[in-house]
């Protein structure tokens, strides 16, 4: 039986269930709680209302329900997430942001959530916030609407009986209440010392620090590969280099627009750079090499 199913069948009979460490900088962890609500009891002779039993805890922490264990750890904000397809590499945002989780089910990078998991803000389940799987496994983008809230946590609803909220330390509540605002304000591709190399620089003009996402591809290819790296309130960073294989891919079938998508103020956007053709050759190839790229969700 796969592990999705299985937590499936976990939601039906007790509820419906869906790695690393804390981050050094979660500077608060909330104690855990356990509160019982009581069931009123009918006057009609209806069947009354099981007793929810709530649990509160600190990210990181494990909690076990009828034989299965459940961690969420390691929240990150972020204004964008890359979601995997069949043979492409999209970019998603939400109305919101998205708190970044770790998710391990009995040890194991949990495969796919359903919609026992979700968002809560002052103790109240966020509509439509069901957490979307990331490329990299067991990492899912929760989103949380922009605000300052007293209180926030990502909740593992377990059926009638049984709710777990892992609470959101102050850091991650601080930068849900703000958004970065991405600007590119200049890209383009040239070749340097034998290699195509790509080149932008990106402004943030929004209330807070943040990680800039983007997804480099071009015309025709449903592939693509990621750039990102942080850009602080009110300034600006530059990138060059070579992310994945794009480029190689771009060279190989003369390609000829390369095109950059990134969340900016209204959502996706996107910039293009045209590449002049080599007037000898009639495609814009160089002796170019691949260079992995390692993006933090």
């Amino acid at each position: 039986m796969n592990r999705r199913h299985y937590l499936a069948l976990i939601g039906t009979t007790l509820g419906s269930l869906g790695g690393c460490a804390q981050s050094p900088g979660d500077d608060s962890v909330t104690p855990a709680t356990d509160e019982t609500t009581p069931s009123p009891t009918p006057t009609d002779g209806s069947t009354p209302t099981p007793t929810v039993d709530r649990q509160r805890v600190g990210v990181g922490e494990t909690v076990s329900v009828n034989g299965t264990s459940v961690t969420v750890s390691n929240p990150r904000v972020r204004l964008a997430i890359p979601v995997s397809g069949m043979h492409v590499l999209p970019l998603t945002t939400d109305v919101g942001q998205f708190v970044v989780v770790d998710v391990t089910v009995d040890g194991s990078p949990a495969a796919e959530l359903d919609e026992a998991f979700g968002a809560t803000v002052g103790g109240d389940r966020v509509q439509e916030s069901t957490p979307q799987s990331t490329t990299t496994a067991g990492a899912f983008g929760v989103p949380f609407p922009v605000g300052d809230h007293d209180t926030a946590a990502v909740r593992w609803t377990a059926g009638s009986t049984t709710a777990v909220d892992w609470a959101l330390p102050d850091s991650v509540r601080a930068a849900l209440a703000e958004t970065p605002a991405f600007r590119v304000t200049s890209f383009e591709s040239r070749v340097a010392d034998g290699q195509r190399v790509v080149e932008l620089a990106v402004r943030n003009d929004g209330g807070r620090d943040g990680r800039f996402l983007g997804r480099l591809s071009f015309e025709g290819f449903s592939g693509g590969d990621l750039l990102s790296f942080a850009v602080p309130k009110g300034g600006s960073e530059r990138y060059s280099g070579r992310p994945g294989k794009v480029l190689l891919y771009f060279e190989n079938n003369g390609g000829e627009t390369l095109t950059l998508q990134y969340p900016g103020v209204d959502g996706m956007e996107s910039v293009e750079h045209t590449v002049p053709v080599d007037t000898e050759t009639g495609s814009p190839a160089s002796t170019a090499t691949e260079t992995p790229t390692v993006v933090d969700q």
